[in-house]
């Protein structure tokens, strides 16, 4: 037997029925008409859990349920309401009596079954800790805004903990009396994590109350909090009729990102998209990515989409193509043997040098226990030197396994440097010859547009080394960034007319 089930309902067709059904399903069932009945039978029967109606004479749903939360020797039983009410106030009020979950008929068998066996559960889970959850429920049912409501009508201090339907927490969020104070989701911490958990439609939570005395991390009042994330999600559901598919992949156009924008998105939030953007991850990956929460994320994409500064540049089956070609080996334009000798070391996670001769500069690739940390080619360093390794051909490769005691200057993974590193060396091919000689000239009549260039890091070091070099070539060499990286800016600061690029006489 799977446990005892009491059912209670006024209506004697409801009662035989559910007692026949879960008796199928291997409970001991019993049936009381009444609230009243069957707090007298109670002690006696004991039951495992309680399956009751609302809408019953002399004593509802409610009334009972909180006369069975007030006795020490029935608190702890676990409770369901299955009843025809379907209003959110209604629900609301169910668990704030102290029911674990709320069902509304007509329901299906097996999904009542399936609730049952989660109530079941999470009440033997509570026992591990030093006292019942003041109240729990399923996220398909209640959302967190309603939550919320109970937690601050109530003024109850505790955590609220998230899980997943196997089990696995997926969060939680802190109150002091009722007020909001910390909140965490996966590797988000704060609102972010806040907004990600507004987000979650399936899953469960539990209320457990106790003393909070970890710092303050939320500011906001619960209700700001409610409307911040509720507008995040709300914007965010655009960008569903904006794609064709959240497989898209998106590329950056060349306008300038108005500063109103950038107000509003935040500068660093903004930069991580656009990074991801730039590396051609899908928007389903970058919304993802666990960088910023899902609303937050999604809200982003969606206004630069809508503002004609990001456009969809691949569709689903262009992106399955593509990295069915990386799979494979075939469409990149870094050397196959550079390729093999890298994941080989990746995978039998070495330490050493790979030395790559019979080239005219010298050039050597660092790892540490399989991770790439360190390149130079020539007097280069860095991840601008892999690149400029990746876009040679031939060479004679040599390993040495040794222990790295040198600065680690890249901290990517393995794949992100080859996906990035092919992208560049792509982009790149065609542009040395054609432009990397030509000649720059800083036009001062409009140098009143730095301005817009001082409050980006990469421009500032690239307008600073055009002040120093007259050729395109040079600057690229200058540069602490990566070759592309570097004339894009230089792109962008011709856009704005603050420098003209022509070609040698």
């Amino acid at each position: 037997m799977k446990g005892k089930v009491l059912i209670v309902d006024d209506d004697p067709k409801i009662g035989r029925l559910l007692k026949f059904k879960l008796a199928k399903a291997d409970y001991e069932t019993e049936y009381c008409s009444s609230g009243g009945e069957a707090l007298e039978k109670i002690p006696m029967l004991k039951p495992h859990i309680i399956v009751s109606d609302i809408d019953m004479p002399n004593m509802n749903g409610y009334e009972f349920c909180e006369k069975l939360r007030q006795d020490s020797r029935t608190a702890s039983i676990p409770f369901i309401f299955l009843s025809g009410r379907t209003d959110t106030t209604d629900q609301l009020e169910g668990l704030r009596l102290g029911a674990d979950d709320y069902v509304c008929k007509p329901v299906k068998i097996d999904f009542l079954l399936e609730r049952m066996e989660k109530v079941m559960e999470r009440a033997i889970k509570a026992k591990s800790f030093k006292s019942q959850a003041d109240f729990s429920g399923n996220l398909s049912q209640m959302n967190l805004n309603d939550v919320m409501q109970i937690v601050e009508s109530n003024h109850k201090s505790g955590e609220l903990e998230f899980s997943a339907s196997d089990g696995k927490t997926m969060g939680r969020i802190l109150f002091n009396k009722g007020n909001l104070m910390k909140a965490q989701f996966g590797a988000l911490e704060g609102a972010e994590a806040f907004y990600g958990l507004m987000d979650e439609e399936e899953g469960f939570f539990e209320f457990f109350g106790k003393e909070i005395n970890e710092p303050e991390q939320i500011t906001m009042t619960n209700m700001a909090a409610l409307l911040q994330g509720s507008r995040l999600i709300d914007e965010g559901k655009g960008l569903y009729s904006i794609l064709p598919d959240l497989e898209s992949v998106l590329a950056k156009n060349s306008v300038e990102i108005p500063p109103e924008i950038i107000d509003r998105c935040g500068k660093e939030r903004l930069q991580k998209i656009l990074v991801m953007v730039e590396k051609q991850l899908t928007a389903s990956e970058i919304i993802n990515s666990g960088k910023m929460s899902r609303p937050r994320a999604s809200a982003i994409l969606s206004e630069l989409l809508n503002s004609k500064i990001l456009s969809i540049s691949q569709n689903r089956q262009e992106r399955k193509d593509k990295k069915k070609d990386e799979k494979s080996g075939s469409g990149l334009a870094i050397e196959e043997w550079l390729l093999t000798v890298m994941k080989n070391v990746e995978t039998r996670k070495l330490s050493g040098t790979l030395e790559i001769g019979n080239r005219p500069l010298k050039q050597m690739i660092f790892f540490h226990e399989g991770s790439l940390v360190h390149a130079f080619h020539g007097k280069v360093v860095g991840k601008k030197a892999l690149y400029r390794i990746f876009a040679d051909k031939g060479g004679a490769p040599k390993f040495q396994a040794q222990a790295i005691v040198v600065k680690h200057t890249i901290d990517d993974e393995m794949k992100e440097l080859i996906e990035d590193g092919n992208r560049e060396v792509e982009l790149l091919k065609d542009l040395r010859k054609a432009s990397f000689n030509n000649i720059i000239t800083v036009n001062h009549q409009h140098m009143e547009k730095v301005s817009r260039i001082k409050s980006r890091p990469g421009l500032t070091d690239v307008l600073t080394l055009v002040m120093q070099h007259d050729r395109v070539k040079d600057i690229i060499d200058a540069s602490l960034l990566t070759d592309l990286r570097t004339y894009n800016h230089l792109l962008t600061m011709v856009k704005l007319g603050v420098i003209n690029i022509q070609k040698e006489n």
